[in-house]
Order: structure tokens, then sequence, then C-alpha cells
């Protein structure tokens, strides 16, 4: 509840301050935070106990030593103090009971590809449109047959643009294992000639398994 007093521990600037505990008060909750660096939304508790680099990962508890949340980030921008942000325990237990049970987060997707992105310069430089560039395709997965091409560049998503790993984040967080997602995609031919494609991909359950730089960061 607001103004309930709190506590957060963690390693702020690493080992050399490990088990640090900060007091304060819940500042807010209900909080819906979107990471900068990842593009996911998260419910949030808010709370003016120090939270600094480091302390990421660490609870943040009651006066009853409860684990109520998981210190996550904090405004860092001059002129703001005091505004952390902890990821409410109900909605990390899920996905720490997930992974106790499985192994891995029951439930999360993934396309099977890696990509860069192609920005406004970029695109500009080598007249295509922006979006993501496909590096490498999982042989293993429906996308392998789907016909997407390493080269091509996807630009849309059932018809929302996915220019950015911010927005494919946001377009797949609410999709399941098995959902059917329709494409668009630049590519260039052989002989130089551009197509805009259409093409359908099944999305497969992300077990924690696929290589650096896919869709959903794994």
């Amino acid at each position: 509840e607001v103004g309930e007093h709190v506590l957060a521990i963690g390693n702020p600037s690493g080992l050399a301050l490990a088990g640090s505990v900060t007091g304060g008060i819940v500042s807010a909750v209900n909080r819906n935070i979107k990471s900068s660096s990842s593009g996911f939304s998260m419910t949030c508790i808010q709370t003016d106990a120090a939270i600094n680099p480091g302390n990421s990962g660490g609870a943040l508890v009651n006066v009853y030593g409860q684990v109520i949340g998981i210190n996550s980030s904090k405004i860092s921008a001059t002129d703001y103090e005091g505004i952390g942000f902890a990821i409410a325990i109900s909605e990390a237990k899920p996905i720490v009971e997930s992974i106790i049970a499985n192994g891995y987060v029951e439930g999360r997707v993934k396309i099977g590809i890696t990509y860069q992105e192609v920005d406004a310069f970029t695109a500009a430089l080598n007249q295509v449109p922006q979006g993501l560039e496909v590096v490498s395709i999982d042989s293993t997965l429906d996308v392998a047959q789907s016909g997407l091409q390493v080269g091509d560049i996807i630009t849309e998503m059932d018809g929302q643009s996915t220019k950015t790993t911010e927005e494919v984040t946001e377009f797949l967080k609410d999709k399941n294992p098995g959902d059917t997602v329709k494409m668009t995609v630049f590519r260039v031919t052989d002989i130089g000639e551009s197509q805009t494609l259409t093409i359908n991909v099944v999305l497969a359950e992300d077990r924690g398994q696929s290589t650096t730089n896919d869709i959903q960061g794994n």
C-alpha cells in the first residue's frame, strides 16, 4: 500500500558493497513502466528507497520480511531523485514458478530469427525501407519453411509497424506459441528487382535456447 515502509536489498556498484540495504516507502503501486533497453512493459511498485546500479534483481521487502517486488530500475536523469521501481511480486512469481518447474518460462514466443535493425540513415543510403534485416533463420522451426530468406527486411507484422526491437517486443507480448503472424517483407532479388511479399510464420515457444539478438532477446 502507498506509504508502507519497505527495504531494498542489493549489490550497488558490485560485490564490494554486496548486501546493501536501503529504506523508504511505497510511493505508488501499479505503475506501468516500459524498459528503454528491452521494450518490455512491466507493472511496478514505485519507491523512494535508493535503487542503484547493482540493485537490480534484489528484493524489495516489507517490514515483515516478505518479498513484495524485484528491484528493477530508476529514473536517473538530472533533477530527479528517489524515483525507483520494483517489478511487483504478483507479476514476477508466476515467472519464477515456471522456471523452477520447467527450466524456462512457459508461453513466451519467438519467431526463430536473428536480425539487425535498418535505421533511417541506412535505409536512405541503400534505398530500402526501415525494418529488421534477417541475418539468420533457425532451420528447426516453422520460419525455415515459410519462405522468409536471409537479407529480407521485415517492416510489419499483422499490419502493425515492427521496424524496431521495441515494436516487435510490444507486438509479440500477447502472442502464444502456435499463433500465425502475417509478415510484410521487402526483398531484393538476385537480378536486383525489389519485391514486397506477405509471408506467414507460425510462432514457436521460446525456451531460452536461442542465439543472441533473437527477436525476444535470447
